[in-house]
């Protein structure tokens, strides 16, 4: 919240699973002073982890131009989770910039933030002790270079604003950090993303790059403003907007399963298309893609179309990545490789069962089948 001489960070906490019922609302002050200057806390991320939720937010002047960085708001999760008088502690970042806060799954050492540094890294920020003594620590991580796109046409004529290849959002689960950004590619907007091991930074060690990759959206279309996530399984979601000249603003989806081939996501689900094209001007910027709570599996996506007669639509929507074939994995119980498994094989195999017709040449029962199985068994499943 910004009014002409002071500015808020709003946040508010359910006080259980029902989004109908009790939340616990704070209002916090979100103007920082800087050598007599006074900032306020525009474009806020949001993030968290078992002890706090994080906000992040571009310092701009209040009163008048001015620039001082990033403010990075740690609080206390314990209180807000039962009404009680929120605790919080706020650091700045002043070389920083749209910075995202990680949404964290597992034992995190830090609460870790990401944003662009250059045309060719990324910057990761750690923060230790978030909620009681906050210390930042940043590593520079190299990721090969990019450009950022200009903005997007769209069917009728017109182009939709996608801002710069700032980062979009970011994930931490069990050692590893996704985050995502749009970047130009041939002249046009494509969707690129990043895995990174942190490997115990800041405490020991430093982050890597494990994978990344463009999410192509198809020939001469464009494709902004990604969200990225993992679940349970491993398998990583993407949304991400979509148009061209030839095409209204859509939604999409896409995918990986955690045995695919590194930096490669699955040909993209169009969730919506516009129904018309689209309007000039600022598109959605937050785009945002999570898991359900209930399985830890289905993804839930939410993003910007257009609908005759209201203009901007916000959409929501759901999809599941099924989990790599196992071939092997021929008897109960399911997703397990064991005896049960090569006594069915053996016997399907002294019947000719097509179940376990597993190498060319199809419909012959011989020794590449026996082979295949071994080889298919020995590599387990996912």
């Amino acid at each position: 919240e910004k009014y002409d001489s002071t500015a808020y960070i709003t946040i508010a906490v359910s006080d259980d699973d029902n989004p109908n019922g009790v939340w616990h609302a704070y209002r916090t002050d979100a103007v920082i002073e800087v050598d007599g200057t006074t900032f306020w806390w525009d474009y806020p991320g949001l993030g968290y982890d078992a002890q706090g939720y994080y906000v992040t937010g571009n310092l701009f002047g209040l009163s008048d131009s001015g620039w001082a960085g990033v403010g990075f708001r740690c609080f206390d999760k314990s209180p807000l989770l039962t009404g009680d008088p929120a605790v919080h502690f706020t650091l700045r970042g002043s070389g920083a910039g749209s910075v995202q806060c990680a949404h964290h799954f597992g034992d995190n050492p830090a609460a870790y933030f990401v944003e662009t540094e250059s045309t060719h890294s990324l910057r990761i920020h750690a923060i230790t002790n978030p909620t009681t003594s906050p210390e930042k620590t940043s590593f520079r991580l190299g990721v090969g270079a990019f450009v950022g796109p200009s903005g997007a046409p769209v069917l009728g004529g017109g182009e939709l604003s996608i801002v710069d290849a700032r980062i979009m959002n970011a994930q931490w689960r069990d050692g590893h950090l996704l985050t995502t950004h749009h970047v130009s590619v041939g002249g046009f907007a494509k969707p690129r993303w990043y895995e990174a091991a942190t490997n115990g930074w800041p405490a020991s060690g430093t982050p890597s790059l494990v994978q990344s990759g463009i999410a192509d959206p198809g020939d001469q279309i464009e494709g902004f403003f990604p969200a990225i996530f993992s679940n349970d399984d491993g398998a990583i979601g993407l949304v991400f907007g979509t148009s061209s000249p030839d095409l209204p603003a859509g939604l999409s989806v896409t995918g990986r399963n955690p045995g695919d081939p590194l930096g490669t996501m699955a040909e993209r689900v169009e969730v919506r298309e516009s129904p018309i094209g689209g309007s000039d001007g600022r598109w959605g910027d937050y785009f945002d893609i999570t898991t359900d709570p209930t399985d830890g599996t289905t993804f839930w996506v939410i993003g910007q179309t257009t609908e005759p007669g209201i203009g901007w639509d916000t959409r929501i929507a759901s999809f599941r990545i099924e989990a790599e074939p196992c071939p092997a994995d021929l008897a109960e119980p399911f997703g397990i490789l064991d005896l049960a498994d090569i006594t069915a094989f053996v016997t399907g195999f002294q019947v000719e069962d097509p179940a376990v017709d597993f190498a060319e040449p199809f419909g012959v029962f011989d020794l590449a089948d026996i082979t295949a199985f071994v080889a298919s068994f020995a590599a387990g499943c996912e």
